[in-house]
């Protein structure tokens, strides 16, 4: 095939029972375009996928039509890839033009392999890895704005996959292949046939895809989450997403393995009430931080207490930095000590329990990781007393002698010029 429409075709990017992918060129804006053209491949698998007594080419020919009205309709989702146009060729067959987007999912995390030995014969690139924890937060929230978008149109995607989930330019995703959603009123699905791909599938979909709901879509959400987190399949007696990733927290854990639940009553209902959780406990991973300001400097507070009267305890977090880089309550530089017990004897703050650096216990009445300090009122009256309290010692009572001699020899040698000085006049 050369041309598809005004369309010239470069070369074909993938195809399935019902149509294929072609990578063409338009020649008036002169842009890569991706056309989905609907085709036929095969009578028999075409007629499984409706129910009998119809005419399984004319059924699928208006799901095809009716995928490109479901992305027409949710083109104001920006995680939704956008349908440019719609037309038909010469004989009849409809086709839809799509941004060329070269980028997925399945090329960032590789192939779904599990054996070793499947492994070992794969190419570096295609060997499965996991990736880094924050970009999968950031791919999971937008599928889900995606999908609360999709249910919320009375659609279930049924195929979310890594090949599904493509990038545009920003890195955002743009969920595509809507060939096999379920439509609000369902006509389109034979009961007992499974569709959809098998690793990403929900138990209930396995059995038969036309007694599935929003649920479905949950499940592969969660199968896509732990994917990517672990760089596995949550096969078998799979461990806890949270064993192979501690940063995510409980709350996410909890979360994703709500979603793989083999039971659908237990999952998220849809696609909205799964990001209202989602954003929930990825709050309680990152809690805002709240700062106040002391005598001491800008320091995070974590909890105040009551101490003794007339004085105010704050409890802080141990600064990272050596305690070179804080500051007295008289502006002064406080001396290189290595040890806050050191800061302690200075008369700076009078630190209630102690950490330092080599300590190897833990206290028993506050987390390992802050002190209590207390600033005194007084502070800098006690500092200058200590110093001019300090005794003098014999070195300084020997040098204060010295200067005294060296006085007395300077005026005696005055008084011996002068006296000269007039005898040599007489």
């Amino acid at each position: 095939m050369e041309q598809i429409g005004k369309y010239k075709v470069i070369r074909q990017l993938g195809a399935g029972g019902f149509g294929a992918v072609y990578l063409c060129r338009d020649p008036h804006l002169e842009r890569d375009v991706a056309i989905k053209l609907f085709q036929v491949r095969d009578e028999n698998i075409a007629r499984l996928a409706v129910s009998e007594g119809t005419d399984a080419r004319e059924v699928l020919r208006a799901r095809f039509v009716g995928e490109a009205r479901v992305l027409r309709d949710l083109n104001t989702c920006p995680y939704i890839v956008p349908v440019f146009e719609f037309n038909e060729m010469e004989d009849g067959s409809p086709y839809y033009v799509m941004p060329y987007l070269a980028d997925n999912l399945a090329k960032l995390i590789g192939k779904d392999a599990m054996d070793p030995s499947v492994i070992a014969e794969l190419k570096p690139e295609e060997r499965p890895r996991k990736l880094p924890v924050e970009r999968t937060m950031t791919v999971l929230e937008q599928l889900l704005q995606a999908l609360k978008e999709v249910h919320g149109s009375g659609l279930v995607h049924r195929d979310i996959k890594p090949a599904n989930i493509l990038f545009n330019a920003k890195e955002e995703i743009q969920l595509c292949d809507f060939g096999i959603a379920k439509l609000p009123e369902g006509r389109w699905s034979q009961s007992g046939v499974a569709m959809g791909s098998r690793d990403y599938m929900s138990p209930e979909q396995r059995e038969s895809a036309k007694h599935v709901d929003a649920r479905t879509d949950v499940y592969a959400v969660g199968v896509l989450a732990y994917r990517m987190l672990t760089g596995e399949l949550p096969v078998g007696r799979y461990r806890d997403p949270i064993e192979h990733v501690p940063e995510i927290g409980q709350g996410m854990n909890d979360l994703l393995l709500s979603c793989l639940s083999q039971n659908r009553n237990s999952r998220p209902k849809d696609g909205a009430d799964t990001i209202v959780r989602f954003n929930e406990a990825r709050s309680a991973k990152n809690p805002p931080i709240e700062e106040e300001t002391t005598e001491i400097g800008l320091l995070p507070a974590v909890e105040t207490h009551d101490d003794a009267p007339g004085e105010t305890v704050t409890e802080i977090a141990e600064p990272e930095s050596s305690p070179t880089q804080q500051r007295n309550v008289v502006g002064e530089s406080l001396p290189p000590w290595t040890t806050w017990r050191e800061l302690q004897a200075h008369g700076a703050v009078r630190a209630t329990q102690v950490l330092t650096s080599t300590s190897g216990k833990e206290p028993e009445d506050r987390s390992s990781r802050h002190i209590d300090t207390v600033v005194t009122d007084e502070l800098s009256r006690n500092t200058r007393e200590k110093q001019v309290q300090t005794p003098t010692t014999g070195g300084d009572v020997l040098r204060s002698m010295l200067g005294c001699f060296m006085m007395i020899l300077f005026f005696a040698a005055l008084i011996a010029l002068f006296v000269l000085e007039v005898t040599l006049l007489e």
